[in-house]
């Protein structure tokens, strides 16, 4: 992996010497996204520069150099990612007659697109990818995103210049770069535990969308073209399927070819094995692959055993594959002392709290190796997440109880359920609890209120809901809702995978995984986000991943041929820290100060809203976790990349 970043002065603002200056301070702030080798490159004529960071995984000489020129010398590129099929297209390119200096992707994708052109390339390569072109004939610059957001790109236009890079911090480093807050990206943190794309947190700033590419001109006009759209190919597969097809064996050769051309690298690989369906399904492919060693897998525990572990699964399913399995321990006060330090390197407000764990695994992965594939995306396309089974309940109760009695029985359960009941429902032990609770009572309890089942979806995925976002009035009424969940249909379960697929995992799940590892230099790979897993995926019956109260069952298929189901049926654990306890205890100095500080005051901060929040919380009459991580990290955030 990589990072990259570039600047185009419209109107000849600065000399070449000073573009330079700037464009090294752009690139440098992204250091650790590729601490292997950096470049810089500049258009004399056209007032543009390309910098660049490099992470070597392929091609590890100079001759992957970046920025790279092609050999027509028309198009330059500073690239961030990986085309797994690049052996494909460099053998086609080289039947044709061309040559290659070296063996990177980067020269391969750089002479496909000299040759076939940005679209024609884009429809071959598979992989994850952002990266920048320039043509130099045309005076043209291109902005590309792979097709479901695995790596970021941000683009900015202020006063006749053109600012582009891997991250938004990479602009802060330019005096003139003006940061003004986006109200309404803030809004949507609040609401969702993220910024969404195409918004950044900043005015006059965006994320590229995923499957998108952006062609800028040297007037400052812009057009963004959608090269792969994901909701046409879900409406494309809702047809009916021969009976014949054997969707099993059919998956498990694109998983296999898929899988093959994810463990290319010329560095140390291996693979994360949490135990879980998604990463021993990866974990078994890449085994079956290897005939003369075992591949490398690695689990995570906490030394504190009332955390998670999840050690003792990923041990059984390491043996029975045969792999070479590490666990790796992390110590719950590791986190809590960096807490800060690990909040910063999401240099846009970012509150799924798993983050944590995620940023300190990156840390001990690293040392072993350089590149690890991931389970991730596994949930979404084969139906994982507990709310896909919820919302079929949830259907249901809709379907005979009118909505004055899901009120009448949301207020008793509110009036009821207390935190001081759980001891109660741990008598009946810990898997009854986990399931029943009243944390969870309450929840329900506050879905019970949704007038319209179609609105169940956005309140599943919101750490606050609309309505209660702790802003001022008068901003909450001036915002512009971008986003509407409509899942009352048939395939209502179908709408919500698209739904994950297209919007939360390109925004949490992936952004926080690719901050977290490209913070150490560790590239982690997702073979079920190859577009052909993908669109393998939207083209299967619903039964053939939800069936019976069964998540993932054409996952589970594939490794009973291996794995016994004893295994295959513990409950989904997830990558959480206790939260909960830990703002409660640990925790609660820090968040004090920083909610009663001078910073939380803002003007937009319903402050007096946000310190009831706390209050409860505190003393134990709700769980307010995650309405309270957000505000945390929003002021954190604050104090770190907006008022320095």
């Amino acid at each position: 992996m990589c990072g990259f970043v570039g600047l185009w002065d419209l109107k000849n603002k600065y000399r070449s010497h000073e573009i330079i200056s700037i464009v090294k301070k752009m690139r440098d702030s992204l250091a650790s996204r590729g601490p292997d080798d950096e470049g810089i490159w500049l258009d004399k004529s056209s007032n543009f520069c390309f910098g660049h960071r490099r992470l070597s995984i392929l091609e590890v000489s100079r001759l992957g150099h970046q920025p790279m020129i092609s050999k027509n010398k028309r198009y330059v590129i500073a690239y961030n990612g990986e085309i797994y099929n690049y052996q494909e297209i460099r053998n086609e390119l080289s039947q044709i007659g061309f040559s290659f200096r070296g063996n990177s992707d980067t020269e391969v994708l750089l002479e496909a697109i000299s040759y076939w052109g940005l679209d024609e390339t884009l429809k071959k390569i598979c992989g994850m990818f952002a990266f920048g072109v320039w043509d130099k004939r045309k005076k043209k610059l291109f902005l590309i995103r792979d097709r479901v957001g695995i790596k970021p790109i941000y683009w900015s236009f202020q006063n006749n210049v053109i600012y582009f890079g891997s991250q938004p911090k990479c602009f802060l480093t330019h005096k003139h770069w003006k940061k003004e807050i986006n109200i309404n990206s803030l809004l949507n943190y609040f609401q969702f535990g993220y910024v969404p794309n195409p918004e950044s947190i900043y005015k006059d700033t965006k994320q590229l969308q995923p499957g998108c590419y952006l062609e800028l001109d040297s007037k400052g006009n812009s057009k963004i073209k959608k090269y792969w759209d994901l909701k046409k190919i879900v409406k494309n597969n809702n047809l009916n399927h021969p009976s014949k097809i054997n969707f099993k064996e059919d998956l498990k050769d694109v998983l296999e070819k898929v899988v093959s051309q994810h463990m290319i690298s010329d560095v140390p690989l291996g693979c994360f094995l949490s135990g879980g369906i998604d990463s021993s399904t990866i974990s078994l492919i890449m085994q079956g692959l290897i005939k003369k060693k075992n591949v490398k897998t690695y689990s995570i525990g906490f030394s504190d055993k009332t955390l998670f572990d999840e050690t003792k699964y990923a041990n059984s399913i390491s043996k029975i594959l045969g792999t070479e399995h590490i666990n790796l321990f992390l110590d719950s006060k590791a986190i809590l002392n960096n807490i800060p330090k690990i909040l910063n390197e999401y240099d846009e407000p970012f509150a799924d709290s798993s983050q944590l764990p995620t940023y300190l695994l990156s840390k001990l992965m690293r040392k072993n190796v350089t590149v690890c594939l991931s389970g991730d995306g596994g949930d979404e396309l084969f139906g994982g997440y507990n709310r896909y089974l919820f919302a079929k309940k949830i259907k249901t109760i809709y379907s005979f109880c009118p909505f004055y009695l899901r009120n009448f029985l949301s207020n008793l359960i509110l009036k009821t359920a207390s935190p001081k009941i759980d001891p109660f429902f741990s008598l009946f032990g810990d898997k009854f609890h986990k399931g029943f609770n009243t944390d969870k009572l309450q929840k329900f309890a506050e879905i019970l209120k949704i007038k319209n089942f179609k609105n169940v979806y956005d309140h599943l995925i919101s750490f606050y809901p609309e309505n209660e976002i702790p802003v001022n009035q008068d901003i909450l009424k001036k915002r512009k809702k971008h986003f509407t969940f409509n899942i009352d249909k048939p395939n209502y379960v179908e709408q919500m995978q698209y739904f994950d697929t297209n919007f939360y995992l390109p925004n949490d799940i992936l952004t926080k995984v690719d901050r977290a590892s490209m913070a150490h230099g560790l590239e982690v790979r997702v073979p079920f986000l190859d577009h052909r897993i993908i669109e393998f995926a939207f083209k299967l019956p619903q039964e053939m991943k939800i069936n019976n109260n069964k998540t993932k069952v054409i996952l589970r298929n594939i490794l009973l041929d291996k794995i016994p189901q004893k295994l295959l049926d513990r409950p989904k654990m997830g990558f959480a820290v206790p939260l909960v306890d830990w703002l409660r205890g640990s925790l609660k100095n820090w968040a004090y100060d920083l909610i009663y500080s001078s910073d939380a005051d803002d003007g937009i901060i319903n402050i007096k809203s946000v310190k009831k929040t706390f209050d409860e919380h505190i003393q134990n009459k709700r769980n307010w976790q995650n309405k309270i991580w957000t505000i945390l990290v929003y002021i954190n955030w604050k104090q770190k990349y907006y008022l320095n």
